[in-house]
């Protein structure tokens, strides 16, 4: 960050963090609630300059305050590996009640693949064996964000 006279000059990558820590924040003070806006914007900030995929989870608890945000896994330019164990186990550490996943596309499709959408149906069996609900899978590229929610692919 640079001073020019009386403004503060910054660089994309910093107002990109200072968001997502004024995000954060929000989240993770209980004042403000989940909601899928929220999420996707928190999200797309998160992952749309990354150059591999990577997996995250946002734990809530039953209110659908935000407990914890994660990045969980990274993988390579087209796929990331999944472990359902480790996800169920970390809702189940953190008291969640609710998750959302999501992954980044950095080839900049957000549509998912098959494999994203067999193993967000496998996710979602394992969790609900817990009473975890999950919520939904977002798929970011770029700057855009897909709900497999929304598009009823899971």
């Amino acid at each position: 960050m640079k001073f020019f006279g009386k403004y503060w000059c910054m660089s994309d990558e910093e107002v990109i963090e200072s968001a997502l820590q004024l995000m954060l924040k929000k989240f993770t003070s209980g004042r403000e609630k989940y909601t899928e806006q929220l999420g996707m914007d928190y999200l797309r900030l998160l992952l749309c300059n990354r150059d591999i995929e990577v997996f995250c989870c946002i734990f809530m608890d039953s209110n659908l305050s935000v407990i914890a945000i994660e990045e969980m896994f990274a993988g390579s330019v087209a796929q990331v590996k999944v472990h359902a164990r480790e996800v169920v186990k970390r809702s189940i550490d953190l008291k969640a009640t609710s998750v959302v996943v999501c992954h980044n596309h950095p080839n900049g499709e957000a549509k998912p693949s098959e494999e994203d959408i067999e193993y967000t149906n496998e996710l979602k069996q394992g969790l609900k064996l817990m009473e975890i609900t999950l919520l939904d899978h977002i798929i970011v590229a770029n700057s855009t964000a897909t709900s497999m929610k929304k598009s009823g692919t899971y």
